[in-house]
């Protein structure tokens, strides 16, 4: 049975008021980080304004009114012709030796066989299909399917729109070989890859524009060499 938007609402705003909560007591993060939540604002800054405050709890019904409008959402309870796939927490692939991480927000299947991968989002409408490919590669891989289109679908919760691609045999093929290269690339920021040792941070320069950096989970590792470029406010 799918759950009510009261339901869901008040989960939500439950959850996000103790992560909340959590991060005004940093003291007691540092205990124990991995048990508690920390908002980037709080970390960093003196917390949310009360515009930012107030654009997320809109943000919020938005986004949930269109998870359940959404088409994915409406397929997957379409029982008894649609059977839903559980993606754990953590799933993994191997491609060579190399253990790939994918994490699709649902995996379906209709009663004509097609598959579909969906993600949700909840912010701007940034498609990156090249996540969505190494979700429907997973697919491909783990469920062993051959000559098979795997249809992949975002849905933009804040909108209530949805983009739409079929990966081909090829496609993830192709997919298959950007990950290869990809792993070899970072493979050559590693002193020593059997240990994932890495090299000196010497090797691992600041990128040339830094304006997004702020945003970056690693900014702590470089804020002060971030700051000694900065040469004004514009």
């Amino acid at each position: 049975e799918a759950p009510s938007l009261d339901t869901l609402h008040n989960k939500v705003r439950n959850d996000l008021n103790k992560a909340y909560l959590e991060s005004r007591d940093r003291a007691a993060w540092e205990r124990t980080p991995n048990r508690r939540k920390m908002f980037h604002e709080f970390y960093y800054a003196t917390g949310l304004s009360d515009s930012a405050i107030e654009e997320s709890r809109q943000r919020i019904l938005t986004c949930l009114t269109n998870l359940l409008a959404s088409r994915s959402f409406r397929d997957a309870i379409a029982a008894p012709y649609v059977e839903a796939r559980q993606v754990d927490e953590f799933v993994t692939f191997d491609i060579d030796g190399t253990p790939i991480y994918a994490m699709p927000d649902l995996l379906y299947r209709l009663g004509d066989e097609t598959w579909t991968v969906t993600d949700w989002k909840t912010g701007r409408e940034d498609v990156d299909w090249e996540q969505l490919a190494v979700y429907a590669l997973y697919v491909s891989e783990r469920h062993g399917l051959q000559n098979t289109s795997i249809q992949a679908r975002i849905e933009w919760l804040a909108t209530g729109t949805a983009d739409e691609y079929s990966f081909s045999e090829g496609d993830l093929r192709a997919c298959r070989d950007r990950i290869l290269d990809s792993v070899s690339i970072m493979q050559t920021y590693l002193a020593d890859p059997a240990v994932n040792a890495p090299r000196d941070r010497a090797a691992f320069p600041l990128r040339e524009d830094t304006s997004k950096c702020r945003n970056c989970k690693f900014y702590e590792l470089n804020e002060e060499e971030i700051a000694s470029r900065s040469s004004g406010p514009f």
